[in-house]
């Protein structure tokens, strides 16, 4: 459904505090292995955890818990959603 997305001009990324090596590491490995082969958007690294303070999805334990935000091309956080 990325081409859905994609009609109402947005971008699709993924964003994680792993390691661009551990991001390489998911993007080798098979689906099947826990992997993300053929994975068709960008996948980012926030080891500084900007990204992930500014959205709040950093716990007081050190934790970055999965979110998923749909911001439209001005800017604006549309929709959002974090899983604990």
């Amino acid at each position: 459904r990325i081409s859905d997305f994609k009609k109402l001009s947005t971008q699709i990324l993924a964003i994680s505090v792993d390691s661009p090596f551990s991001h390489l590491r998911y993007l080798l490995s098979d689906r099947e292995e826990g992997g993300l082969a053929n994975l068709t958007y960008p996948l980012v690294s926030d080891l500084t955890q900007s990204i992930t303070n500014d959205y709040k999805l950093m716990t007081d334990d050190g934790l970055a818990l999965p979110g998923l935000f749909i911001i439209d091309k001005e800017g604006i956080l549309q929709y959002y959603t974090v899983n604990n």
